[in-house]
Formats: structure tokens, C-alpha cells, sequence
């Protein structure tokens, strides 16, 4: 489905869903945390 999702088209989605992007950024800074916590 993402063959063609170029960075130009990436960079359009990430203007147009700022708040999303963020969100997607902030999940995955907590999953890093939880992942290296454990160990």
C-alpha cells in the first residue's frame, strides 16, 4: 500500500496532521522508555 508514499508526500501528511505526528512521536518516545526500562 506505501510503495509510492514518498518523503514528499510524507512531509504533506505531517503539515497536514501536526497534532497526529506528534501523537505517533509521543507513543513511540513511551514505548522506547518502557522497552529500555525493562532490561
Amino acid at each position: 500500500i506505501f510503495t509510492n508514499f514518498d518523503r514528499s508526500q510524507r512531509l504533506a501528511f505531517a503539515m497536514t496532521h501536526p497534532l497526529l505526528v506528534l501523537f505517533a512521536l509521543v507513543e513511540l518516545e513511551n514505548t522506547f522508555w518502557l522497552v529500555s526500562n525493562k532490561r
